[in-house]
């Protein structure tokens, strides 16, 4: 065996669209030469995990301002109404949100880069 000196050659690349993978390698008497790819990810899988994290984020905002002890006494009829009006509104405000603008939106795009650039912006329903 010998020793060569390496040389990486491995472009840039975002993570959240794009995967990098090792696509040569050369060997010469001198020196080894690794190359990477950048290749776009699946847009199908793309959107589905932005809808995931989107979903994923409503369900945080609500448990963050409506417990999940209210939401299970609201359920079970013991909450007072205003309550439960109010908390039944701020859950419907993001599944709205959710099911009529932003899953549509990421469902529109025709390329990664659209997904990535869909603005995530959830109604306020902080007390």
């Amino acid at each position: 065996l010998m020793w060569r000196e390496t040389i990486l050659v491995k472009p840039s690349y975002d993570p959240e669209i794009e995967n990098r993978s090792l696509m040569s390698h050369d060997v010469t008497d001198s020196n080894v030469t690794v190359t990477y790819g950048v290749v776009s990810q699946w847009l199908v899988s793309i959107k589905k995990r932005k809808i995931r994290r989107v979903r994923e984020q409503g369900d945080a905002i609500i448990l963050n301002e409506r417990p999940l002890r209210n939401q299970i006494y609201a359920a079970l009829g013991v909450l007072p109404a205003p309550e439960k009006t109010a908390l039944i509104g701020d859950i419907n405000s993001i599944r709205n949100y959710l099911k009529d603008t932003l899953i549509p939106a990421i469902n529109n795009c025709s390329t990664v880069q659209e997904v990535k650039a869909v603005a995530v912006s959830f109604p306020d329903i902080s007390k």
